[in-house]
């Protein structure tokens, strides 16, 4: 009997106990002081485009007018130059 009472006192005892596991970082620490990541952003390809159509908002939702010279993404560049609506400048 008296077997059961310390088993119960010990499962109480250790059910107050968290178990911590020492070896992870606590949240909000990654690392020394003073690192920076060496992550490279990938690079987006631009091309140089010339605006020929008068509505270039109201397609592409752009803020350029008829005649701009801008640099643009390269997907949105050829989207325009294949419907006719720019031509590639250098």
């Amino acid at each position: 009997m008296s077997e059961n009472k310390e088993e119960t006192k010990n499962t109480k005892e250790s059910a107050h106990q968290p178990d911590v596991d020492k070896t992870t970082t606590p949240p909000g620490k990654k690392g020394k002081k003073g690192e920076q990541s060496t992550k490279s952003k990938p690079k987006t390809s631009t091309k140089k485009i010339k605006i020929l159509c008068d509505n270039c908002a109201g397609r592409y939702l752009l803020s350029y007018g008829k005649g701009d010279v801008v640099n643009l993404e390269s997907k949105q560049a050829e989207l325009m130059i294949d419907a006719g609506d720019a031509k590639e400048t250098k």
